[in-house]
């Protein structure tokens, strides 16, 4: 088939093909943006217990001797990116000998600044 002196190939066919196909692809792709208010919504549990760890060392006599366990802890999802964490920590007391204390942790992530930064986080901490 020929159009005023143009010959046209498969190669036409192909590359019509192609831009079609890929309009189309970009058409029907979601282009959903994540919006800071869908990324203030993700779950960081495991910052915020990071957050609360630190805050305990802060208040212990003996911090560098600080033991939290590893996977007994309670974290509960109170909404809003705002969790109450339950747990324990042993270290050594004043006269050097190791002791166990029980704490909770409630924290809130303020949803400004990243979740490694202190200053982003609101907590009351409470011992036992």
């Amino acid at each position: 088939m020929e159009l005023k002196g143009t010959k046209i190939t498969k190669w036409h066919y192909v590359g019509w093909a192609f831009l079609v196909g890929t309009g189309l692809l970009i058409y029907i792709s979601p282009s959903e943006e994540i919006s800071p208010k869908k990324e203030a919504q993700k779950d960081v549990s495991v910052m915020a217990f990071v957050m609360c760890k630190n805050l305990v060392k802060e208040k212990l006599i003996s911090p560098a001797t600080a033991d939290f366990p590893f996977l007994d802890r309670e974290t509960y999802n109170k909404g809003n990116q705002k969790y109450l964490i339950r747990s324990y920590v042993d270290s050594q007391n004043g006269n050097g000998a190791l002791i166990r204390t029980n704490w909770n942790c409630e924290i809130k992530y303020n949803g400004t600044g990243a979740t490694e930064n202190p200053n982003s986080w609101s907590s009351e901490l409470e011992f036992f």
